[in-house]
């Protein structure tokens, strides 16, 4: 599949409600990214853009915190995760929703 047809799927994708997640595979370099946010903003969606290689497991997973009424162990989310909050206050500004790019997840 070339960019031409990835683009063409990613627009289908964005018009279909409740889709399951979407990856694009290729080598490093080729426009995987920059097709995603060209797309994002001709349909008026924000990208969220997660370099995974930069990041450690705790860094998404959140802190251990302890729940000293139940006696459980909560997990603090980081605060550059965005929950629907986030995308509520960008559909205010205008925006159709959220692209959460997990980019560079292979390493």
């Amino acid at each position: 599949m070339n960019l031409n047809s990835a683009a063409q799927v990613l627009e289908l994708y964005l018009q279909t409600p409740g889709a399951p997640a979407l990856m694009l595979w290729g080598p490093p370099g080729v426009g995987k990214s920059t097709l995603i946010r060209s797309v994002a903003q001709k349909y008026g969606y924000c990208v969220s853009d997660l370099r995974l290689s930069q990041l450690s497991p705790v860094d998404l997973r959140g802190l251990p915190t302890i729940d000293r009424e139940k006696m459980a162990s909560r997990w603090s989310r980081p605060v550059f995760l965005p929950v629907l909050e986030d995308v509520t206050e960008m559909q205010t500004q205008g925006y159709r929703g959220l692209i959460l790019l997990l980019d560079e997840v292979n390493t």
